[in-house]
């Protein structure tokens, strides 16, 4: 089915089903169910969140995910945490042929957001959009 037909909360529901399925990462999850008339901020939403989440399967060598999404005071609240080995932002940045972060960066500005990453033990990432 195409991403209008599903909306935001069960695109992520069956991509973290099929991750489920195929990762032995432990997967603690809460989406709220957004409602926006403009499908493309919608998927940009969960194109970021896609994204961060592939990330962290691909490079982290986490055993654990946090993810939600979150729609509150006229604002999507992105925030994805792992404990895996953390990395380098600016060595990730700098890197050819690895554009995931940097495609992250430029969707989040494209929406007017903000975006903090912390990387000590795990990775956090925190993304704000603003809705209106």
């Amino acid at each position: 089915m195409a991403f209008d037909d599903l909306g935001l909360k069960n695109s992520y529901d069956i991509f973290f089903d099929t991750l489920k399925k195929y990762s032995s990462i432990e997967f603690d999850v809460v989406i709220d169910d957004i409602k926006k008339q403009d499908d493309y901020f919608l998927l940009s939403i969960y194109r970021i969140g896609r994204e961060c989440i592939m990330n962290a399967i691909r490079h982290s060598k986490a055993t654990k995910l946090i993810f939600r999404c979150i729609e509150k005071n006229n604002n999507i609240y992105m925030y994805i945490e792992d404990n895996g080995i953390g990395f380098s932002e600016q060595n990730v940045l700098e890197k050819k042929n690895h554009y995931g972060l940097t495609v992250v960066y430029e969707r989040v500005e494209i929406l007017n957001g903000t975006i903090h990453i912390e990387c000590n033990q795990g990775t956090k990432i925190e993304i704000t959009i603003p809705t209106n």
